[in-house]
Parts: C-alpha cells; structure tokens; sequence
C-alpha cells in the first residue's frame, strides 16, 4: 500500500503462459509477431501497455517443462522498443489509490503499525480516510513518540488487469506448417507484497485458452414457406435452421479429449433482408417492419429445448429476430480421435403477420410478378457460439449462410394489373405507392 512506489523489483506482477499443455517440440509455436495488450483500468486509469512475442523469454520447470513468462516490469506503453524509456514502462497503481476512500485509520496507542504525519514527509507510506478527513501515515519504530493508530480496510481492495493476446494465423508457420489451433494455461504465480500488507491472489486456478480452428460449425435454413405471394391468407413466414457442430483438423482429439464435459452454447439470427427489382440487397431497409409476432422451438439432437409458446412481437425496425442459445454439452461419443462427436441444433421459427394487411404492405414490397422477379424480402440466418452463454450474442464464433445456400424466395405482394390494384381486401389501408387498397 506504498503511496510512492507501490510494488517494485520482484513484486511486480508475473504472468506465466504454457505447462504441459503447450506443445514445444518445435513443430508448434506461437509467431514472432504474437503480441499482448495489457489494460490497466484500476481506479478508472485506463492505460494499456505492449509487448511481443520475442520479447517474452521461455523457461523450464525442474521437470523440463518449458513455459513463456510475461514480467509486467518488461510491458510498456509504446510498441516500438527504440522508443521505450523508464517513462514508458509498465508502472503499478498505488494500492492507496486504487482504494481510494477504503482504507480507515483509527488510535491504538497499544498495537498501532503507524504516526501521523505530513504529506511531504519522505518516511510517508499511505494515506487514510476518517469520515471524509484524510491523513498521511509513515510505519511506527521502536522508541518513536507520538500517537499511534492503525489502519484497516472496510472491504476487500481488488486490483484487476485484462490481458490480450492477438496473434495472426497467417504467420503461425513453424518448418513450413501452419498450425490452426493452440491450447495454454495461464496462470499467476507470484503473491505481491509491500512494505504495508500482503497481497494475495483471488484465485489460484489456471485458466485454459484454446486458441484456434478445432470446431466446424455448418449451417443451413429449410422448410421455408414456398408462397412468395404474402396477402391476408398467406400472412406468415416461417423456417427451420439448423447448425451442426464437430470437431475438426488434425489436433481434433486433443481438444475433444480436454473440452470432454464442457458445455457450449448457440444462439439463432433470423434476417429479413430486402431486395429491389434489380436483385440488389437494400440494407438500410432490411430491417422488420410492422411489428410481427414471432414463436419458436429450439432443438439440441432432434429433443426440444425452449418452447416459446405464447408468441412475442418483433420491435419496429429491429435487425434481426434472436433466438436464445441452446446449451451443448460436449459428450463421450465413443470415439478415440473425436471425430465420431457432433453435435445437432435447430431453431424452428415463426414470423405471423396475422393476416394484417397494414402490417405486409409496411415489411414487402409491390411488384409486378411477371416483369419483376429479382424484388423482395428473403430469408437470411446466422448462428453464434460461445463457452460463456451471456457472451452469445456478441460472440465472434460466427457461421453465416453462403450466397447459394440462402433461400430463393423472394416474399412480396402481387400487383395484379396495371392499373393498380391488389389482391387485398382491408378497409382501412391508406394509399400507399399510388396502389389502392380496398
């Protein structure tokens, strides 16, 4: 808790990459060009702080396990290493203010670690806080006059960093191969301390990364509606998509044999995307219109998971329609390599208009079928995982539907003649693109 200097030398926080798990026979590695961004955002800092991969040593456990170390001390704020100066390198936070008004201080002439003094005091260590009055304290020593208190903290002080790792798949190239996956265990092995307290860490478990290709996700859309002619008795859209997950590449059983148990999730996008007559994607004006309801059921392995049975109305101008993840659990499958594993996904979905001919003529477009058959809106879908449920729906674990395996309907309303009229029969519809609703 040193108000001038917080950790230094060997207190500096150390994270320790590699173990067993890491493959160092000299046909895996990570690239030179694999670097780390530390963000420092205790007490609302946000500052981040560089390094790259040659400039992390590697080093080895008694047994000859070989490990990387990242030494906070050798993080800096400039990526290019000329530049890098004892200004620029990495500089720990004072407990004191990370703290900021946690830390109390009270009298105990029997047992007090600490004297008042000044804040220009060179002696001085930390600073505390009695209702809203702030002192400054340097450590008590035998024979020292004067007041002594002691100071405490009224909560735990957590000091928290975020570690990213970029690497780039193109330049993973070790004897003229390409490695698509990697595996690690990070962990931190240092306890801090300082001249005041000790600091430990929260948790000692490592943390597994799996980095890499070793699940192939496919994706199709089916048992779409046929009738590309919306109207009041064909008010309804409707699909089924489905997503397969296996592993996949030559390192397949090494990451079904470490994620064995673990459980996945998937989340469903359902687009309506808008097309004019020249076949071209409007995507300013694909987003749902006329509010909608929606139902689905969604299946892992052929058994329901969520029913949404009573129907849900889509926002005006919402992007898409999601459909909530479905949990995954990553099953013995009996195979020795995990080649034998997959797992089956589905999300049957239901978009009704209700007969609402206000609502169609808002979300499809008019067009003359027999001239025109590049207009309308067409079904898109998109499926999402991720190993954190909450974390679905902005997951970068992306499988999207290739152009040729979109569905070809183009929904839309007929215009029947030329001069205009539609095969709607509401009454109370508005004049809408010079068409006459009656």
């Amino acid at each position: 808790m040193g108000t001038p200097t917080g950790y230094t030398g060997n207190d500096f926080p150390i994270i320790a990459i590699g173990g067993a798990e890491k493959d160092y026979n000299g046909e895996k590695s990570l690239a030179d060009s694999t670097h780390f961004v530390l963000l420092d955002n205790n007490n609302n800092a946000d500052k981040e702080y560089y390094i790259n991969m040659s400039d992390i040593s590697t080093e080895s456990t008694s047994a000859r396990t070989k490990y990387e170390v990242i030494d906070f001390a050798d993080i800096t704020t400039t990526r290019n290493k000329a530049e890098v100066t004892d200004e620029t390198k990495f500089k720990v936070q004072t407990l004191n203010d990370i703290a900021v008004k946690k830390i109390r201080y009270e009298e105990d002439s029997a047992q007090g670690q600490y004297l008042m003094c000044e804040e220009n005091d060179n002696d001085a260590v930390a600073y505390a806080y009695n209702s809203d009055t702030k002192n400054y304290f340097k450590p008590y020593k035998q024979g020292d006059s004067g007041q002594r208190y002691k100071l405490t903290a009224s909560e735990d002080i957590i000091e928290t960093y975020y570690l990213s790792m970029f690497t780039y798949e193109a330049d993973n190239t070790i004897t003229d191969q390409t490695h698509d996956a990697y595996s690690f265990t990070v962990k931190c092995p240092t306890t801090f301390t300082s001249n005041v307290i000790t600091c430990h860490k929260s948790l000692e478990k490592p943390t597994e990364i799996y980095l890499g290709n070793y699940l192939a996700q496919t994706l199709e859309i089916r048992n779409v509606n046929p009738n590309e002619s919306m109207s009041a008795t064909n008010s309804m859209l409707y699909a089924t998509i489905t997503s397969t997950l296996t592993f996949t590449g030559k390192d397949a059983k090494y990451y079904y044999d470490r994620l064995l148990n673990e459980k996945l999730y998937q989340g469903f996008f359902l687009y309506l995307k808008t097309y004019d007559k020249d076949g071209r994607l409007l995507s300013d004006e694909s987003d749902i219109k006329g509010e909608p309801y929606y139902d689905y059921t969604t299946k892992v392995n052929g058994t329901d998971y969520e029913v949404l049975s009573a129907p849900d109305t889509v926002d005006e101008g919402a992007p898409y329609i999601y459909i909530p993840p479905v949990e995954i659990t990553i099953e013995n499958s009996g195979g020795q390599d995990g080649s034998t594993w997959k797992s089956v996904q589905q999300a049957l979905i239901n978009v009704d208009y209700r007969g609402s001919e206000t609502k169609l003529a808002k979300e499809f477009p008019i067009r003359n079928t027999a001239t025109n058959i590049l207009e309308g809106v067409r079904l898109d879908a998109q499926a999402r995982i991720d190993f954190v449920k909450d974390r679905v729906k902005y997951s970068n674990n992306i499988i999207e539907l290739l152009p040729n395996q979109r569905p070809t309907q183009k929904y839309h309303i007929d215009k029947i003649s030329d001069n205009g009229v539609l095969t709607l029969t509401a009454l109370d519809q508005p004049t809408v693109l010079g068409f006459i609703f009656f």
